[in-house]
């Protein structure tokens, strides 16, 4: 059911997700075809699935705490990919969910949900730029209404935006949706630390071979450091909290120590909220 277009990224995450059973996720991955890029993202690197499995494990845990935590129930999922947040929410009707990605993700997407559940009213797909400001808050608006609090999803999509060109507009995005919705909340997971993840792929051999064949070109221009990620929202009126997670540690997904070490010193997860 794989569609040639589709990311090796999307589909290495998908099969990560399925490691953790989360609700839905085994059965996305059966539906995708992963064995070619698995085996392509681990040759050399029998430990990367493990490694994989605890960063998606932890991050999935905070997600799903601030989720929880916000109380809201209108969700937005920018760069959603094969998620399963969306599916497992809305077996409860009083959520209404909003997925976003680009075409092609979106296409198969649908194809897999009318598999899964049939019709589900209360997800929505839609495809579309998550850095196309105005094209996001008009689908948000449409299908979740306008001036609503909302709760913003953005999980692992921040390294794969320069911050010398088009990371502003992936800010912008959350922003706006955000200011003009007061008492809307973000998580924006993998905020990655410029000199620390320079240090990793130093310290850790095959690691910058990896992240280039998952697409984030890590060593091709300079990360934020936590501050200055911090002060993109914070300019904006935003209230900023770097999300604890150490507390989100589960022996489902712990590896070893050394490399769990390494992965909670190069990301950081942050929490943005609006006034209400």
């Amino acid at each position: 059911m794989n569609d040639p277009d589709t990311s090796q990224t999307a589909i290495f995450t998908a099969y990560l997700r399925s490691l953790l059973g989360q609700r839905y996720a085994n059965e996305i991955a059966e539906l995708l075809d992963c064995e070619s890029v698995i085996e392509e993202v681990s040759v050399d690197n029998p430990d990367m699935e493990s490694r994989g499995k605890f960063r998606m494990g932890l991050r999935g845990a905070v997600v799903r705490a601030a989720i929880d935590g916000s109380g809201l129930k209108d969700i937005v999922e920018l760069g959603a990919g094969f998620s399963s947040y969306g599916l497992s929410y809305t077996d409860d009707p009083s959520y209404q969910y909003l997925e976003i990605d680009r075409y092609s993700i979106i296409r198969q997407k649908i194809r897999i949900i009318k598999r899964l559940v049939g019709d589900r009213p209360n997800l929505i797909l839609h495809a579309d730029n998550v850095v196309d400001t105005t094209a996001i808050h008009d689908a948000v608006g449409l299908h979740l209404g306008r001036g609503k609090p909302v709760m913003v999803v953005a999980e692992g999509l921040w390294p794969y935006f320069n911050p010398a060109t088009n990371l502003s507009d992936l800010v912008w995005t959350i922003v706006l949706l955000l200011i003009s919705r007061p008492g809307s909340t973000a998580i924006i997971t993998d905020i990655l630390v410029g000199d620390e993840v320079k240090q990793l792929v130093a310290n850790w051999p095959t690691a910058s071979r990896v992240m280039k064949l998952v697409g984030l070109p890590l060593d091709q221009y300079a990360l934020p450091d936590l501050t200055t990620a911090f002060d993109l929202f914070r300019d904006h009126g935003l209230t900023v909290e770097e999300a604890d997670l150490t507390s989100h540690l589960s022996p489902e997904f712990r590896t070893d120590p050394k490399d769990e070490e390494k992965i909670l010193a190069t990301s950081r997860h942050i929490i943005v909220r609006s006034q209400s």
